[in-house]
Order: structure tokens, then C-alpha cells, then sequence
């Protein structure tokens, strides 16, 4: 495995949620008949949300804050599961377990490590998102992660800044966790 790959089933690479799930829609990881495919990104406008039973967690009962983290959601009728490679409660994963496991504690947790969502249908993430990786080098230039070994989303362009912004606009819709927990059991 290049440059730090893990192969859970599909290719992985700690760190770079948003490839992950852009490969994951790529190659049609997990993709179920009749089931709407969207990638969801999870962030807030401080860029800290606390998110727990992930692998970047260093204690079970203590979360880690994420500036953002991107998985991918399939919803049919009132059926939904998450893919996220990172939840130690496991991938694919009922869309409310998820949900439970990755924010647990929402009503001990301050405001500004709350979660808001950017949902956007698979079709527009593929074409519209695009990554160079300059958000995951050093002030001196180095990578703070092993680089996946695939190439950027689109390089050479970059606008990541612009799915993490939670401004109107932009593609998707952008929802709270109560305004997710409805859009998952809607279909």
C-alpha cells in the first residue's frame, strides 16, 4: 500500500475524509440500487466539532475535534446508512446509529462544537469539488499526513473553503443535526 493506503474493503487514507468519499463515489463503493448517494459534510462555522468512536480518538469516552469531517450518505424511502471509514462502530452504518455513535452527547456539548451538515447529491460533489491538498501542508511546506496515493479531486483547482462554508449558497443544503435526523428518515 502507497504513501500510508489502508484497504478497509476500498481504498482509505486516514486524514482525507473528503478523497475517501470522493472515491468512494468514483468507483460506486457501497452503492445500492435505488438509493440516493450524497456526500455530507460535517463542520460548523468555528471549524470544531466534536466528534466521538472515531480513529483519531484517543480515549473511547473523549471525542475528537474535527475542523470538518466528510462522509458519504445513501437514503431510499425511510432507509439511510452512513460510510465512514473512521467510525469504530462501523461502515456502512444505519444513518441514525451513526448519528448516535459520532454525536452521542449533544445536549452536554457547548454550541460551538455543535455540528451543522452541507448535503450535497453525489452528482454535483463529482463534478464541482476539488482538491490540491494545500490545506494538509505545514507552514513550511510539508505534509502533515501521508498523501493518498491517488490523485487530487480536480486539481489543480482548490475550493474545499467553499463546501466548509455554512453561508446560503453554495451547493447542497445545509441542515442542523434535528434538520439531518429528518432529511435521513424522509427518503
Amino acid at each position: 500500500m502507497a504513501r500510508g493506503e489502508e484497504t478497509i474493503g476500498y481504498p482509505y487514507q486516514p486524514y482525507f475524509c473528503e478523497e475517501n468519499v470522493w472515491r468512494m463515489c468514483v468507483e460506486g463503493t457501497g452503492a445500492r440500487e435505488g438509493f440516493s448517494r450524497y456526500a455530507l459534510f460535517v463542520t460548523n462555522t468555528n471549524r470544531t466539532v466534536a466528534c466521538w468512536a472515531q480513529r483519531a480518538c484517543q480515549e473511547p469516552d473523549i471525542p475528537v475535534v474535527w475542523d470538518y469531517h466528510v462522509v458519504l450518505l445513501q437514503r431510499q424511502e425511510n432507509l439511510a446508512e452512513i460510510h465512514d471509514p473512521d467510525c469504530l462502530a462501523g461502515s456502512p452504518l444505519a444513518a441514525a446509529d451513526w448519528l448516535a455513535a459520532t454525536f452521542p452527547k449533544r445536549s452536554l456539548v457547548r454550541s460551538d462544537y455543535q455540528p451543522a451538515f452541507r448535503v450535497v447529491e453525489e452528482h454535483l460533489f463529482l463534478a464541482h469539488f476539488a482538491s490540491d491538498r494545500s490545506h494538509m501542508r505545514g507552514a513550511s511546506g510539508e505534509w502533515l499526513a501521508p498523501i493518498p496515493a491517488w490523485d487530487p479531486p480536480n486539481a489543480p483547482a482548490h475550493n474545499l473553503d467553499r463546501w466548509l462554508d455554512l453561508a446560503p449558497g453554495g451547493h447542497g443544503t445545509i441542515l442542523d443535526h434535528d434538520g439531518l435526523t429528518r432529511f435521513i428518515s424522509s427518503g
